[in-house]
């Protein structure tokens, strides 16, 4: 991903934030006055499916299709059908298939105007003059059909569209809302404090740089514990490629899998139950102590390839949210840590019940 990219999702992030709020494409005050109860993970849930129909397919989509993609999308729920595969094949075998064609059926015309548009550029041998989701998507679905000799299929584009949003969508909105109940939570200590300072030194809308979302280092921190905090895989696997000793004569033979504890290890991080932003600055830096237990991003040739985007999106959701509302916990949610399920096997740990928050209008 290229700094223009970067700052350009910068500005589309910023524009759908305050579009959501106040304007057409959302009405969200209009809807529902100047105070409202949501639910704040299906809240952030929508909120960056728009982000990302804007940055990871086209702004046409965003702007005609915003409401429709998010229930699509929400229908073709890629994360059920990965962590309940037995299920997935019930609904198959009972012929909920049929359902699941229509989605996608629908799926693909919503993108027909986009696909259309990127072929004829491509056999006029036009480029784009500007950062286009869409056309990068088309040009390599082509070339790969054609290196194979078989003819080109909207179909993958609308896979590919698909499953470029799923990576971006699945953990985002979850380090997202778990960012903001952090900040409720510690809005009246050293914490709180600290992310309303970097918020506050914010430039207008529209000056916002990439340079100064790198510089709000605190912020950063705190995604990082979010993360580590949210994170159920509590083990890194590695292979033994030769017999490892250990004490008492004990060694782990070779070929074998060895797992280690990761994110709430003892040895790695002090006191390691606590919210502390601190263990990932200077001089702390408990995150560097071992660069291959500790990876919320993963290492090597599996570092993911949208840790700039999403830390860039999360620290513009913040700044924006901060101007737009003011955010404090329901009392009947205030215990949700009890409901967080942190036996998921995929994803960032959630409250298995829904985390109620009073947004009120900033004026």
């Amino acid at each position: 991903m290229t700094s223009y990219n970067l700052r350009r999702m910068v500005t589309n992030t910023e524009t759908v934030v305050y579009e959501y709020f106040n304007t057409k494409n959302g009405q969200f005050w209009e809807e529902n006055g100047n105070e409202v109860k949501i639910n704040l993970f299906e809240f952030m849930y929508r909120l960056v499916l728009r982000m990302n129909s804007i940055n990871f397919i086209s702004p046409r989509v965003y702007k005609n299709h915003a409401n429709e993609l998010i229930n699509l999308y929400t229908q073709l729920d890629a994360e059920k059908i990965l962590l309940n595969p037995i299920l997935n094949n019930f609904k198959r075998w009972f012929s909920f298939r049929n359902e699941i064609e229509t989605v996608w059926n629908r799926w693909i015309q919503i993108l027909m105007p986009d696909i259309e548009r990127c072929l004829e550029m491509i056999k006029n041998n036009i480029e784009p003059s500007d950062m286009d989701i869409a056309y990068e998507l088309v040009k390599y679905s082509k070339e790969e059909l054609d290196k194979h000799g078989e003819p080109f299929t909207p179909r993958l584009v609308a896979f590919l569209a698909y499953s470029t949003l799923f990576p971006a969508q699945v953990n985002t909105y979850t380090v997202a809302a778990s960012m903001i109940l952090e900040w409720i939570r510690h809005e009246h200590d050293d914490i709180g404090q600290r992310i309303k300072e970097e918020i506050d030194r914010v430039p207008p809308i529209g000056e916002l740089t990439i340079e100064y979302l790198n510089s709000m280092e605190f912020i950063q921190a705190c995604i990082h514990e979010v993360i580590r905090m949210r994170t159920d895989a509590q083990l890194s696997m590695r292979y033994a490629e030769e017999d490892i000793p250990l004490s008492n004569e004990k060694y782990i033979p070779n070929g074998n899998l060895v797992a280690k504890p990761m994110t709430r290890a003892e040895d790695l991080f002090l006191n390691p139950e606590k919210f502390d932003p601190e263990r990932h600055l200077l001089p702390r830096e408990e995150n560097k102590a071992d660069l291959y237990r500790v990876a919320p991003f993963g290492r090597g040739k599996h570092t993911c390839t949208g840790e700039r985007y999403v830390k860039m999106q999360i620290k513009v959701l913040l700044i924006q949210l901060s101007r737009a509302c003011k955010m404090e916990i329901m009392k009947e949610s205030i215990n949700f840590e009890a409901t967080v399920n942190k036996k998921q096997l995929s994803g960032l740990s959630r409250p298995t019940k829904p985390v109620f928050v009073k947004v009120s209008k900033k004026e």
